[in-house]
């Protein structure tokens, strides 16, 4: 064989190797990520911890909640729990919020004045277990939350809390409290204008344990029209 057919030879069976080898080496494939423990097991459920530390965000929607409830403090002996669930579903009858034994399903009815719209929320509340409510002077319900007004500005809010004292929440004794929007200091809304409200209550608690708030309980959306305003509830942002 000539020397240079044995060169053409030698470099014929370098390029089939380096095809067969791919000629560089591929990125391994990223492993699909396993599903999150906290996603929701069925839809229209969610499950979020309540208890832990106020984020700026939650300080800003309800700046006067405090981690613990003035009205009632722990049973001698009693330590405070350090966390627990709040489960969100959503049924035909609308949202339904669980706490410890506790059912509480919150409804929404716009009303309108002279100067503007405004929102009342109502809740009915049941319990399997012997609890109690924080009822400062305006009630169970504590608000926080901003306006978007039609000329783009944008007003927040939160509660003051004032006054302090419990209702009781049992088997026996159901509770249906109210109450309306605006808040002190909030103008009503004008056509155009869009309120998100984030509601808590000021607090819940076994009956021998301790009343802390429910920072998350549900949240509300309304937009205001020249036709009116029609209030959505839902469970609160995650």
């Amino acid at each position: 064989m000539s020397p240079r057919k044995a060169s053409l030879l030698v470099t014929c069976v370098s390029v089939v190797l380096l095809a067969s080898c791919g000629g560089a080496k591929q990125a391994p494939e990223e492993p699909t990520p396993a599903p999150s423990a906290s996603e929701p097991d069925a839809p229209g459920d969610t499950t979020t911890a309540d208890g832990e530390a106020m984020s700026e965000e939650e300080l800003a929607a309800l700046a006067e909640i405090e981690k613990g409830d003035g009205a009632a403090e722990a049973a001698p002996g009693t330590a405070p729990e350090a966390g627990r669930e709040v489960v969100y579903r959503m049924t035909p009858d609308g949202l339904k919020v669980e706490v410890e034994g506790a059912v509480f399903t919150p409804s929404a009815k716009s009303f309108m004045t002279p100067e503007g719209y405004g929102v009342e929320i109502t809740v009915e509340a049941t319990a399997k277990v012997e609890a109690l409510l924080a009822n400062p002077d305006a009630g169970p319900l504590a608000f926080g939350g901003r306006v978007i007004r039609k000329t783009g500005r944008i007003d927040t809010f939160g509660d003051k809390r004032s006054g302090s004292g419990t209702k009781p929440l049992g088997p026996q004794t159901p509770q249906k409290f109210s109450r309306k929007w605006p808040i002190a200091n909030v103008s009503l809304l004008s056509p155009g204008d869009e309120l998100e409200l984030e509601i808590g209550l000021w607090g819940y608690g076994h009956k021998d344990g301790a009343v802390r708030p429910v920072r998350k309980f549900a949240s509300l959306k309304m937009k205001a029209s020249a036709n009116g305003a029609t209030p959505v509830i839902d469970a609160p942002s995650q």
